[in-house]
């Protein structure tokens, strides 16, 4: 090989090393908020949580009987949801509730509804008519 070509040939090797390390260096921008949650306090998260809207929409069997429910979640939020955990429960009682299921919901924009299914592993008369969907935990840019 010429002394040219291997100039051109180190330089280009140079040049995609610097690229390759600025773009996965620990203070990039890209892809950052997706990787770490805000830090909040308990109030913050809170209130964030309170303002998330999850309805009911319906229940109805799979193939093998046992009840899917079917909800929808909307980030009430001015900031990006990265996930929320939902949790599906009887209508409450007095006493202990039985939880049907739970799901995780990824990446929901301020204004953006998603609907969700739970799979529950009960039947149809064991559900009921209507579930209560709880948010127990979410994580925010």
């Amino acid at each position: 090989m010429s002394r040219c070509k291997l100039l051109v040939l180190s330089t280009v090797l140079c040049l995609a090393v610097i690229i390759l390390s600025s773009c996965s260096s620990p203070g990039s921008s890209v892809g950052a908020s997706a990787e770490k949650p805000s830090v909040l306090t308990k109030e913050q998260k809170s209130q964030l949580i309170s303002k998330l809207k999850v309805d009911f929409i319906t229940r109805y069997p799979n193939d093998e009987g046992l009840v899917r429910i079917f909800g929808s979640l909307t980030n009430g939020t001015d900031r990006n949801l990265i996930s929320a955990t939902i949790v599906a429960s009887d209508v409450r009682t007095k006493g202990k509730n039985i939880v049907f299921g739970k799901c995780t919901i990824n990446d929901v924009k301020p204004g953006e509804t998603r609907e969700f299914e739970i799979p529950t592993g009960f039947g149809l008369d064991e559900v009921g008519d209507k579930s209560t969907l709880t948010v127990i935990d979410a994580k925010f840019d």
